[in-house]
């Protein structure tokens, strides 16, 4: 695969003030790319990037990478209102009918491996900054937040990364749910709600965007929160948080109709290698 190539990807999430990242021979020591200056917390440099794996670094045609470049206003503000939604519905629905069968055998292996519902539910915001009820199988005890409040360090790591490696809440199989990324097939029915789209920012609890990050709020909660987006298929859980919300705000602005496609193929590649999940 040639370097040009390679980089044009590359571009979709760098930001413009951050320097050219440059692919050794080999491409096996990425790093991620910088994040803002203004973000409060900055990228462990000491970490091998994530990008690598996560994208693998397949050939993207000229055609695909031009959905990174910039639209018109009118157009995007269209696609936004209109043709994402259009779009959410007729993969949606399919997707629903398909994995049916899936998700009824998720919600009983989930009732019989451990005690409480199969379904979990939480409050998040949405576009406009709006609350709304979120819908993912319980890959947790029941009991999580309580193990999270006991443990100091446990609560250090989750207020730092938003994640926590070899969670001690996760259950047996919770933890192959989050791996294959069958957890969040429930958010389907958030799509069709409306309260989501198949392709968009994280679904952010409110005291994410209302602490450090908060003067990102209003352009990552311009369109609605995702099942996937730039940041799942750019490491996914080995991003620091500053990453995903700068990736988050770098696809609000460049929302378009060629981005959300390639997003979701990419997507489907990340999930099945089970690139960055934790």
């Amino acid at each position: 695969m040639n370097t040009a190539t390679r980089n044009e990807w590359m571009e979709l999430g760098r930001p413009a003030s951050a320097p050219s990242i440059q692919p050794n021979e080999s491409d096996q020591n990425y790093r991620l790319p910088a994040a803002k200056s203004s973000l409060p917390d900055t990228p462990d440099r000491s970490r091998p990037a994530t990008l690598d794996t996560a994208l693998t670094w397949e050939p993207i045609s000229q055609a695909e990478t031009s959905a990174t470049g910039a639209t018109s206003g009118l157009g995007q503000r269209v696609y936004v209102a209109f043709g994402k939604r259009a779009m959410d519905i007729l993969l949606a629905v399919p997707l629903i009918i398909v994995f049916s069968p899936v998700m009824l055998a998720i919600a009983c292996w989930i009732v019989l491996d451990s005690p409480g519902r199969a379904i979990f539910s939480q409050e998040r915001v949405g576009r406009g900054q709006r609350p709304f009820t979120i819908y993912k199988f319980r890959s947790m005890a029941v009991h999580a937040h309580v193990m999270l409040e006991n443990d100091p360090a446990l609560a250090s790591q989750y207020a730092a990364h938003w994640k926590l490696v070899r969670d001690p809440r996760v259950t047996r199989c919770g933890a192959f749910l989050r791996r294959s990324s069958l957890d969040e097939l429930p958010q389907l029915i958030n799509v069709l709600k409306g309260d989501m789209s198949l392709v968009g920012p994280r679904p952010y609890l409110a005291h994410e965007l209302n602490g450090e990050f908060g003067q990102y709020a209003d352009v990552i909660t311009s369109v609605k929160p995702g099942m996937t987006g730039l940041w799942q298929v750019s490491g996914r859980s080995l991003m620091t948080p500053s990453h995903r919300i700068h990736l988050d705000e770098q696809y609000a602005t460049k929302c378009i109709a060629r981005l959300d496609m390639l997003i979701l193929v990419r997507t489907i590649k990340v999930v099945v290698r089970s690139c960055g999940a934790i």
